[in-house]
């Protein structure tokens, strides 16, 4: 049997109550991005005083008698809504995961300052961003909000621009970067303590490794009974293997690099595939071969397994695998590690219904 409790508190962590009682939750996980949750509750109660913004919502998933903290995270609310309807007032809430908190931060900083143009690990660099501009590296109590893991440096060293850019769009452009030279990166704000919320880098699996060769291996197919769907996708419709970067100037003075993937390129007679890019916001031609880079990372040939997975008596969410695990799929002659890299979760008066997604690259 699975049950949820709600911990609700206030902006400043002040516990204000716990909720078991809804009509409906509903919640998305998302790795490298923002996730959501939705709860209906039957208005009765409450006063529309009741709800301020960013009071933090905690999810609590109890599983086989244990009760714990629901994918490492808080979520901010942003949005009631008071309705009438079928006969019932409902208030429906809206709150965003902790990953929200990224993009609320802008790297204010000009072109070729030391905070907006950098060359260090993937990981690193990630972390550092954070620090600059929502962490204790900004110098102003007002731009202060979460901390930051400390350096792991396992990622490959990689050069960025990034003046005047959305913090949380920034860090998932690094991970393509990284992705470019071979590394698998994931980033998460992490909910520590009630209220307390510190940023992470993941090399290799957002949680754990149980792919095939980890030594504890949790394989998923159709002929173990876990496996509900599955697809295996090779896609080079959005190909682009040549990309030119034009950086600062005008006309024929204007910078330019060009990065290219000779292999792809040269996958047949016709696969020249050009992109331009616009890198005037970066000074460095380091940077703007890493502008080339994510979009090469970006718009590179898919090859994909993916499949959605079902709970079994010895493959159960929560008890056996987690999200952001690293899972193996066995499939049409392949098998393929995948990442635990979405969970959408429905629970209302009919039960509990989770689509988990998993996704892994050839």
């Amino acid at each position: 049997m699975t049950r949820y409790e709600i911990h609700w508190y206030s902006d400043a962590g002040d516990l204000k109550r716990i909720i078991t009682d809804y009509s409906k939750l509903e919640y998305i996980r998302r790795e490298n991005g923002i996730g959501v949750m939705v709860l209906t509750m039957v208005f009765r109660g409450w006063h529309y005083e009741d709800f301020k913004i960013d009071d933090i919502l905690e999810i609590w998933r109890e599983k086989n008698g244990v009760l714990n903290l629901q994918n490492e995270t808080a979520y901010f609310l942003r949005k009631w809504d008071i309705r009438y309807q079928n006969g019932e007032t409902l208030v429906v809430l809206t709150a965003y995961d902790a990953n929200y908190l990224l993009d609320g931060r802008i790297i204010a900083y000009y072109a070729g300052e030391s905070q907006s143009s950098k060359t260090d690990e993937a990981d690193d660099m990630i972390k550092e961003i954070s620090n600059e501009n929502i962490g204790s590296g900004t110098g102003d109590a007002d731009r202060t909000y979460i901390t930051e893991a400390g350096d792991l440096s396992e990622c490959a060293s990689v050069s960025k621009g990034f003046a005047w850019r959305n913090v949380l769009t920034v860090s998932q452009e690094i991970t393509q970067l990284a992705d470019e030279n071979g590394d698998y990166l994931a980033f998460d704000v992490i909910r520590t303590n009630p209220c307390e919320f510190e940023l992470r880098t993941y090399h290799g699996q957002r949680g754990r490794d149980h792919s095939r060769d980890s030594g504890d291996p949790r394989l998923v197919s159709i002929k173990t009974g876990n496996l509900l769907e599955v697809s295996f996708i090779t896609d080079h419709t959005q190909e682009r293997n040549y990309v030119y970067v034009g950086g600062q100037g005008e006309l024929d003075a204007r910078t330019k690099v060009e990065r290219s993937n000779t292999d792809r390129i040269n996958a047949s007679l016709w696969n020249r595939r050009e992109k331009f890019a616009d890198g005037r916001n970066v000074t460095t031609t380091a940077a703007l071969n890493s502008i080339g880079d994510e979009q090469l990372s970006q718009y590179k040939p898919i090859q994909t397994m993916t499949g959605k997975i079902m709970d079994t008596e010895g493959m159960q969410f929560g008890v056996h695998y987690g999200f952001g695990d690293l899972l193996t799929i066995e499939a049409f002659s392949f098998a393929v590690d995948c990442h635990v890299n979405l969970i959408h979760a429905i629970d209302d008066s009919n039960g509990e219904n989770i689509d988990i997604r998993l996704n892994g690259e050839l």
